[in-house]
């Protein structure tokens, strides 16, 4: 299968339309959260060559949600890890919804990631797959038997199908997917 291609070769072209999954996303805005600088340095040289050819980038709800709630529980897990100690008993009740409740998550992690939602808003367009009645729901189903994509990663492979995009994704979950993947995954580029 021919449909995998480097994305530090790759060149861009404003005929061509591209979604970016979450953990593209969140290593162009919010690199703290995900992979390596290297990794970050790449997605970010991507990103901009991408804004220079003017080409059209999507995103669905859902890839927003997923970079929302990435965000949120990784800062939960750091204010976790930072302010209480292995074992201690007041750890026991401080779950990801009571840290939501923190005056800190309102004040601090709520306006993060309220500008991530507008960056990612100011540099792509909605695009979510038609689901005009229940059939759509049994091809997710269908396809959900035959391979191990999750969920999420189904909708946004018939996003790509129905809209004729080419995904951009670090995600090798993708790469034995018909649709065109663009990538700086190695492992994935190695399985091609």
């Amino acid at each position: 299968m021919n449909n995998i291609f480097d994305l530090n070769e790759y060149k861009f072209s404003k005929e061509e339309n591209y979604l970016f999954d979450a953990n593209v996303w969140l290593n162009v805005f919010a690199p703290f959260t995900f992979e390596t600088k290297k990794v970050h340095d790449i997605y970010s040289k991507m990103f901009r060559d991408i804004l220079e050819s003017n080409c059209n980038i999507y995103t669905t709800n859902i890839i927003v949600s997923e970079v929302v709630n990435r965000i949120s529980q990784n800062q939960y897990k750091l204010c976790r890890n930072k302010y209480f100690e292995k074992g201690d008993p007041t750890l026991g009740n401080f779950d990801h919804k009571t840290f939501r409740e923190t005056d800190f998550y309102k004040d601090e992690i709520a306006y993060d990631i309220s500008n991530q939602i507008q960056n990612i808003a100011s540099y792509s367009k909605l695009c979510d797959v038609s689901t005009g009645n229940n059939d759509f729901l049994y091809d997710v189903a269908e396809i959900f038997e035959k391979c191990t994509l999750d969920f999420n990663d189904i909708i946004y492979l018939k996003t790509c199908e129905e809209n004729s995009l080419a995904l951009i994704t670090h995600d090798r979950d993708f790469k034995d997917c018909e649709i065109k993947i663009i990538t700086a995954n190695k492992a994935m580029l190695e399985s091609n």
